[in-house]
Formats: C-alpha cells, sequence, structure tokens
C-alpha cells in the first residue's frame, strides 16, 4: 500500500523505526545529515553531542560531547562539551557546529575529533560583524554551504537573522535582517532559483540578495495555530518535507503547484507501518536521501530516528540527491574515512528494532567491532588542565560512556 499526496505525484510507503531512544532519555534529533565520510551513514546532532547513525541497524557511536551533559570544554571526543547544538557544516577535514546556547560555533577535527572555538566569543553572547574569532552571536542554528561557492556558507541564528559566512577569509557578515524576529530553526538553499529559505513559526521564507520573498505557509493561516517548522530538507528541486514538532507530524511542500500537503500526523505515537496509520513523536530534523526520507524525534515519551520510503512517479522528477552542502566536496574514496583508532570515538547504545529484512541489532554489536573502543583507552588523552570538578566528572563519563 502506498500513499501518494494529493498535490503531486510523490508516493510515500512505509515508515519503519531506526532509533529508538530510552523513555527517559529527553533529547533530540535537532539536525540529521548524510554522512559525507561514509555512504552507510548519518551524521547527527543530538541535543549537545554529535553522533553517527547506521542506516543499517541504527547503531550510534559519539563523535563529540555527550547528549546527557551540556556545558563548555575543548577537549577530544566525548570530553568536550557544548550546550545544544542546532547546526552542522560537513567539510574534508572538519565539522563546524554551531554551538547554540554558548553562542559561537565550533571545530571538530576529524582526525582526533579535538574541538576547539572557531567563530563567536563562546558563552559571550551579542552581535556583530567581522573577523570569525572576534565577533559575538546571540543563539546560532541552522547552517548551509553555497552551492556555487565552497567558501560561503549561510547561518541563520534564532531571531531569524542570517549571516554569511566567508570560510577562506575567516570573516562572518549580516546578509539578512529579520523584520519580524520570529523564533527561526533551519535553512536551507533552494535547488533551482539558489534562495536561501528559513523557517520561522508555520512560514518558509525565501530570500533572495538579503531582501524577503513571498512566504510559503503551512497550515490554516492562523499564526497561533500553527506550529513551528524546524528541520527541512528537499526531496527534489519541486518538493520540500518540512518537521512541523507541535503538531507531530510532517509537511510536504510542492513548490511547482504551490500546494501543501500533511504526512503522518503523530499523536505522540510510534506506529510503523503504511503512511496511513504512522505516527511521529514531535519530529524535529528532516534529511531526505533516494527512495528515504530519515526524521529525527525528540524525546519525552521516547524519540529516536524514523524512515519513511517514498517514491516518484513523474518522468522529469529525479532521486538524485539534492545535498548541496557536501557537493564541492571530493568524493568518499579521497577523504580519510574516520576510524576507531581514534581514542575518543566511544559508543552510544540505542535500543534498535530492525529496518526491512535486517535483523541485526545494535545488542548484537560485538565489542570486538573495529569501531569499538575501550575506555580505558580514552582515558589517556584526557587534557591536563582540567578541573577537579571537571576530572570527577570525567571519571563518571569513563563509566558510563558505554551503557
Amino acid at each position: 500500500m502506498t500513499r501518494r499526496s494529493f498535490c503531486s505525484s510523490i508516493e510515500f510507503g512505509r515508515i519503519e523505526t531506526l532509533v529508538s531512544l530510552p523513555l527517559e532519555d529527553e533529547t533530540s534529533f535537532s539536525v540529521l545529515q548524510q554522512d559525507i565520510d561514509r555512504e552507510d551513514c548519518l551524521i547527527a546532532s543530538r541535543a549537545h553531542a554529535i553522533v553517527r547513525i547506521s542506516k543499517t541497524n541504527g547503531r550510534m557511536d559519539i563523535l563529540a560531547g555527550r547528549p546527557d551533559k551540556d556545558g563548555y570544554r575543548e577537549n577530544k571526543g566525548h570530553l568536550a562539551r557544548f550546550k545544544f547544538i542546532d547546526g552542522i557544516l560537513q567539510r574534508a577535514k572538519d565539522l563546524i557546529v554551531s554551538d547554540s546556547e554558548n553562542h559561537c560555533l565550533r571545530r571538530i577535527d576529524k582526525q582526533d575529533f579535538s574541538t576547539r572555538q572557531y567563530a563567536g566569543q563562546c558563552q559571550m553572547a551579542g552581535d556583530g560583524e567581522g573577523a570569525l574569532l572576534t565577533v559575538r552571536m546571540m543563539l546560532p542554528r541552522g547552517m548551509t554551504f553555497d552551492p556555487r561557492n565552497e567558501n560561503l556558507a549561510y547561518l541563520v541564528t534564532f531571531s531569524g537573522d542570517v549571516y554569511q559566512l566567508e570560510l577562506d577569509k575567516e570573516q562572518i557578515w549580516q546578509w539578512h535582517k529579520s523584520k519580524t524576529k520570529a523564533v527561526s530553526m533551519g535553512i536551507a538553499v533552494e535547488p533551482e532559483t539558489f534562495n536561501i529559505i528559513i523557517s520561522t513559526r508555520c512560514d518558509l521564507i525565501p530570500i533572495k540578495g538579503g531582501k524577503e520573498l513571498k512566504v510559503r505557509r503551512a497550515g490554516n493561516g492562523d499564526k497561533q495555530l500553527c506550529s513551528p517548522i524546524s528541520g527541512f530538507d528537499f526531496v527534489t528541486p519541486s518538493h520540500l518535507i518540512a518537521a512541523a514538532f507541535n503538531e507531530e507530524k510532517l509537511i510536504h511542500f510542492d513548490l511547482s503547484l504551490e500546494e501543501v500537503d500533511t504526512i503522518c500526523v503523530g499523536y505522540y505515537g510510534h506506529n510503523d507501518g503504511w503512511i496511513d496509520m504512522c505516527e511521529l513523536y514531535s519530529p524535529t530534523s528532516v534529511c531526505a536521501l533516494p527512495g528515504f526520507i530519515y526524521i529525527g524525534e525528540s524525546g519525552m515519551e521516547g524519540g529516536g530516528v524514523r524512515r519513511l520510503s517514498y517514491n516518484l512517479t513523474a518522468e522529469n522528477e529525479s532521486l538524485t540527491p539534492i545535498n548541496f552542502s557536501s557537493s564541492w566536496l571530493p568524493t568518499t574514496t579521497s577523504v580519510k574515512v574516520i576510524t576507531a583508532n581514534i581514542p575518543s570515538l566511544i559508543t552510544y547504545t540505542t535500543r534498535s528494532k530492525p529496518v526491512d529484512n535486517l535483523s541485526q541489532t545494535t545488542e548484537n554489536i560485538s565489542s570486538e567491532s573495529p569501531e569499538h573502543i575501550s575506555n580505558s583507552s580514552i582515558v589517556e588523552d584526557r587534557s591536563a588542565n582540567l578541573t577537579a570538578a571537571d576530572q570527577a566528572s570525567d571519571n563518571e563519563d569513563m563509566t558510563t560512556a558505554g551503557e
């Protein structure tokens, strides 16, 4: 059984659970992206950490930070501290992440997973332009590359302002000043027009040359009843899927017909199965890849990562992924693949259901897996200048990291 969206020639199939978090875990996946280093994995931000998720069995590896521990600390792997990561830029040698409530951007080196300040004065909120390390920021959120220039990226703040990052010159400039100061979470590039799109409340606002264009509305027009759109992604140049987390649903925009459809109205559920029966729990992020749409959910009563199958029936549509954030990067054959020879990489075990006909779950992953690292090897890499309180916290980390 498939369900064809009423406003286009896209058919949605089954939704399945890839990662299921413990009920007491109240963290959410605010960003999901294809891992540019490994085709079989996703890169995600989970509260205060960056994790890698296997698309095969749902296994999660922590690359930096800890989902259950916030703060600010420059260190390696899970010993670093962040405070809500809301944006990721993947590059060949590092990850740039928006450490939102620390009011800065951080750089995670892919060689040893060490973390350092990249832009803004961490833990000091403000507003400004100029050199990356001297400006101040206020709640940085989503980020995206400019598909036409590998050295340009765009950043949206909580209040809807958009900044342009000149990565080669290490400069940041305000590109768009929000008129409404509405809560903003997501940002993307429209494939055909190259307009920047940001999400605010129930609206998607295209911006061209710093000027706002016609708003694309999701809902009945009453802002008091609209659900904030958090993550969104392009399935094709004319199909966009957005996560409306307060209304427990996905929103499908058919940009060619300027129509809107809703998918998987959730009612705080986790039903797997055909599209007509599916339920979501507070979806927060979307990653569209050929044949599947990956959905990040929040915690509270569960949460995790789901995936929804789809098929395009129109002859002029393509399943080629629209992934501008990595289109300029080298192919995976020329990028150094991250391996478990890095002492700061640890495994975070989740409850997982089989996907499709796959029977292997996270509980079946052997400790001899090449990506599994013992806690003893992590201890040797701790920074020598940690305070006594930090060291006490890290000792606790050593005991709980693999739970």
